[in-house]
């Protein structure tokens, strides 16, 4: 069941029940959405991307915070939209292996952006693929 659509990023959230991937035998781990709000984040703090446009995780990317929120306008879109913006570090691009750093590369949307505790700040939306990244913060998809 689709339960919200942020068409500003393109991004939408749907509930599905476990058992139904828990019967191909997919284990779940659950991801804990961070508490902070916008006003809690400090400019340069660690951030990393963990996802993948392959079906397993396994991208690895270190970041660190540039802005927690901030009205970007994207392409298509009417409007700007508010978004955390990262930046890569290192920033460059190059193909990443598991647990080494590398790039937001096209198709990772939709991975999780996540501080040191490893608690989820925001959904990935977009980035250059170099030197930084976008994201919809974690207080945009909170109900």
């Amino acid at each position: 069941e689709v339960v919200r659509v942020l068409e500003d990023c393109d991004i939408g959230f749907a509930v599905f029940p476990a058992e139904a991937l828990q019967e191909d035998g997919v284990e779940l781990a659950a991801v804990v959405p961070s508490a902070r709000e916008k006003e809690e984040l400090t400019q340069g703090e660690e951030l990393v991307v963990y996802g993948s446009m392959d079906f397993v995780a396994q991208n690895f990317v270190e970041g660190y915070l540039v802005e927690a929120e901030s009205g970007i306008q994207i392409e298509g879109y009417d409007g700007e939209a508010s978004l955390l913006l990262g930046g890569i570090v290192g920033g460059e691009k190059k193909e990443a292996e598991a647990g080494e750093k590398g790039a937001v590369d096209a198709g990772m949307s939709g991975s999780g952006v996540f501080d040191r505790r490893g608690e989820l700040l925001g959904v990935l939306a977009g980035g250059d693929g170099e030197s930084f990244f976008a994201a919809v913060p974690v207080w945009g998809i909170r109900y």
